[in-house]
């Protein structure tokens, strides 16, 4: 943390990232930046992420990774709801 501020890094469109980008994440992983218990490394991607993440060269970036989640495949009516959601929050 710098001045009482989390460290939140994401990374969105993921699957996209080459070898030498994850190479890069695994990496920062390792830091002493990223080690601490106030930064968040986020990856977003799709399906094919995951399959990446498991092939032998990504494994000990994969093995870092402590919560992981997968949307499934929503129907028509799910995503139409998930689209539309507007929360009471609003910015």
């Amino acid at each position: 943390t710098q001045g009482g501020r989390r460290i939140v890094i994401v990374f969105d469109e993921a699957h996209l990232l080459d070898t030498s980008q994850l190479e890069e994440l695994r990496l920062l992983s390792n830091s002493n930046i990223y080690s601490s218990a106030e930064c968040l490394l986020i990856l977003v991607g799709q399906l094919s992420l995951k399959h990446k993440l498991h092939l032998a060269s990504y494994l000990a970036l994969e093995q870092r990774i402590t919560v992981k989640y997968f949307l499934p495949p929503m129907t028509y009516k799910e995503t139409r709801s998930y689209v539309v959601h507007e929360p009471e929050y609003l910015w």
